[in-house]
């Protein structure tokens, strides 16, 4: 694996940021909530961590979000999900779309085409006609997984953000420490600084100019193929 970065490097470098490189102020077990804290909050603000869940479809219409879920970004499925190359995005619903197509009768299908999101839960039409292990593939950000060590935990969230997260630290290393001026003014220019680390995680992967991207992207059709 390359390019890891382990949260206990992570937190010696804040630790010495603060000036208690020895841990004498703030020990380890208070630095595991922190970085808790840091990571989740920048997983909230900003779309920094995408993940894939995949499940298995049910003769019924509607399903859970994944436990972590933020945002979906597209719901993916195949009723041969053995072969990876078969799975193609549903297209997704509005409320109206959904209240007028599934009037009366939610129409049954080997497959569905569409979804429509709910807060919660999320529906899929046509309802499948039988269970299928791991027909759904769930692509959204998400947020971190709680850490309960520091020895050999893996940063969770890609590794452009590592500085973002050990200045959260810091700011909260600051707090616990009572030097509440510093960490405000501190805080203030993380926030700025966390726009622009999303962006660059996105510029990974997408090409935003509306000049080169596919027509479909600048207008997107909702609904109904």
């Amino acid at each position: 694996m390359s390019n890891v970065t382990y949260v206990g490097d992570m937190v010696a470098e804040a630790a010495l940021e603060i000036g208690d490189q020895n841990k004498i102020r703030i020990q380890d077990p208070d630095w595991i909530t922190i970085y808790n804290k840091a990571q989740r909050e920048a997983c909230e603000r900003w779309n920094v961590l995408e993940y894939e869940y995949q499940q298995g479809t049910q003769p019924t219409d509607r399903y859970a979000f994944p436990d972590l879920m933020k945002q979906m970004r597209t719901l993916r499925t195949s009723y041969t999900p053995d072969d990876e190359t078969t799975f193609y995005d549903l297209k997704e619903m509005t409320d109206d779309e959904f209240r007028e197509t599934t009037r009366r009768r939610y129409s049954v299908a080997t497959a569905p085409t569409h979804y429509f999101a709910r807060r919660d839960m999320f529906h899929v039409w046509p309802m499948p006609a039988a269970a299928v292990d791991n027909a759904l593939i769930i692509i959204c950000y998400s947020l971190p997984s709680r850490i309960v060590s520091l020895s050999g935990t893996l940063l969770e969230v890609p590794d452009i953000c590592t500085g973002l997260i050990i200045e959260r630290m810091v700011i909260e290393g600051f707090r616990n420490t009572d030097r509440y001026e510093a960490a405000q003014h501190r805080y203030q220019a993380w926030i700025a600084d966390g726009m622009k680390v999303e962006e660059a995680v996105e510029d990974r992967t997408d090409d935003r100019r509306q000049s080169v991207q596919p027509k479909s992207m600048r207008n997107p059709l909702s609904g109904m193929a």
